[in-house]
């Protein structure tokens, strides 16, 4: 092993390069932050719990989402959600649910 470097997780592509000096030995490292592709598919998922305020009542929030493509850093998915309200109110119900599609964007 001449090097080891460590870089640190990120969504975008790296290139990590090594090069040496034939008459010193010395190695340097360049890690270069590659631009993101215009499209792509998406594989990441990902899932939840919150706690917080719904309909003005302590809550739990379970949610997951799932993205399909990414446009650049424009990312499209799927997401659900579900609201538990841990002290219902009687006007309000004690869980909602929600699925649909949308976009979000990274950095």
């Amino acid at each position: 092993v001449l090097e080891s470097s460590q870089v640190p997780a990120d969504d975008h592509p790296q290139t990590v390069t090594t090069v040496i000096d034939t008459e010193t030995g010395e190695t340097e490292t360049y890690v270069k932050r590659d631009p993101l592709p215009w499209f792509a598919w998406d594989t990441h998922g990902e899932a939840g719990i919150y706690a917080g305020l719904a309909r003005g009542s302590p809550a739990l929030r379970l949610e997951a989402r799932q993205g399909i493509f990414a446009v650049k850093a424009l990312h499209a998915g799927v997401i659900a959600s579900y609201d538990q309200l841990l002290a219902p109110s009687p006007f309000a119900p004690q869980g909602a649910g929600f699925v649909g599609v949308g976009v979000w964007m990274k950095w």
